[in-house]
């Protein structure tokens, strides 16, 4: 246990009068990655909420799913269907928001228990899932859009880069056009800035080598 104060740089040696307005408060820190299955007790709110907080972070994704379907088979214990229905939804949203881990194999194999262990958040799951499955699929348009851009960048770059070294001193050799075809963009910026310092065309291979 330790107090909020002893984490602020300067506050014991703040006046009387000022400290009043420094929120100090004693906590306690838990370390849940520690506990087991069998060290989370409560009810099932709060055993859900553990269980989760625990495994949420995990980068192995069946180790997640089953900490999640285990969390929902807690939700048969709650009378309220109502409720459970609510708090699985509160589950599935706080899962594809920060479970990064999973994959489509989980989340598919997820929605087939979710429709025998809890059916009634099981259309709720599924449009959930189709809405994180769309996200991803759009994430990686973005990011397959920007690596062509940047593909299509460094391909007009070399080609110029080639075309004027051709107009300089006549021939270029295909090793080295083909190693500046291979370039990233910073190289190839670097061998047209320096374009007309070139005594020889020799002189680029010391840039894309």
């Amino acid at each position: 246990m330790s107090s909020l104060g002893e984490m602020l740089l300067g506050y014991d040696e703040l006046p009387e009068d000022l400290k009043i307005y420094v929120p100090n408060f004693d906590h306690v820190l838990y370390d849940v990655s520690t506990y087991t299955d069998e060290d989370i007790k409560g009810k099932a709110q709060t055993r859900i909420f553990l269980t989760l907080l625990r495994d949420i972070f995990t980068k192995d994704g069946d180790k997640l799913e089953e900490s999640i379907l285990r969390s929902i088979h807690y939700l048969n214990e709650l009378e309220d269907r109502q409720t459970g229905t609510e708090y699985l939804e509160t589950i599935m949203r706080y899962v594809f928001s920060a479970g990064k881990s999973l994959t489509k194999r989980n989340i598919n194999k997820m929605i087939r228990q979710i429709e025998t262990t809890y059916p009634e958040g099981s259309e709720m799951t599924m449009t959930l899932a189709e809405m994180w499955m769309e996200e991803g699929r759009e994430e990686g348009m973005k990011i397959g859009m920007a690596k062509g851009m940047a593909k299509g960048k460094a391909a007009a770059l070399s080609e110029t880069a080639i075309q004027l070294l051709i107009e300089k001193f006549g021939k270029v050799p295909q090793d080295m056009k083909d190693g500046i075809m291979n370039s990233d963009t910073a190289t190839l910026k670097l061998v047209l800035f320096n374009i007309f310092r070139y005594e020889s065309v020799e002189d680029v291979r010391k840039y894309i080598q």
